[in-house]
C-alpha cells in the first residue's frame, strides 16, 4: 500500500506522520503519527494523532464531547469494519515504531558520560 510522509503542526510542536490508504470495500485513509517520548506531562510532552477520512462510499457516524473526553466512532457495514481493522493495525505498527524511532534518536542525543579522570589516569599508567 501506498504511504504518504508528513509532519503536521499541533499546538506549535511538529508531529512526524504516515497516512496510507485501507482498502476494504471502501476506502479508508488513516493518518497516524506521534512525536511521543519525550518524558514529560501533556502540556510539555510529545503529541500523537490518530485521524480517518472515509471516501463518499464509506459510512462513519461519530460523537465526540470535549467534557467527557470522549469520542466514538461507527462504522457500518461489513467492508467498513474491514478497513477500519487494517487501518488499526497499521495505526498502532505505525505508532509503535515510530515511539521506538524516537525514543533512539533521543538516546543518541543525550549527553555522554566521560569516565572519571581518576579512572583515565590509573587505566593509562600514569
Amino acid at each position: 500500500m501506498h504511504r504518504t510522509y508528513s509532519v503536521l503542526t499541533i499546538d506549535n510542536q511538529t508531529v512526524p506522520a504516515v497516512t496510507r490508504e485501507a482498502m476494504g470495500g471502501n476506502h479508508l485513509r488513516v493518518t497516524a503519527g506521534t512525536s511521543c517520548p519525550q518524558g514529560g506531562e501533556a502540556v510539555s510532552s510529545g503529541r500523537t494523532v490518530l485521524s480517518f477520512e472515509g471516501d463518499s462510499n464509506t459510512d462513519i457516524s461519530f460523537e465526540a464531547s470535549e467534557k467527557s473526553k470522549k469520542v466514538s466512532l461507527v462504522f457500518d457495514g461489513d467492508g467498513d469494519c474491514e478497513a477500519l481493522i487494517t487501518a488499526l493495525e497499521f495505526a498502532a505498527d505505525t505508532l509503535r515504531t515510530m515511539q521506538h524511532a524516537n525514543r533512539a534518536a533521543a538516546a543518541r542525543m543525550a549527553p555522554v558520560r566521560s569516565a572519571p579522570e581518576s579512572y583515565l589516569t590509573a587505566e593509562s599508567g600514569r
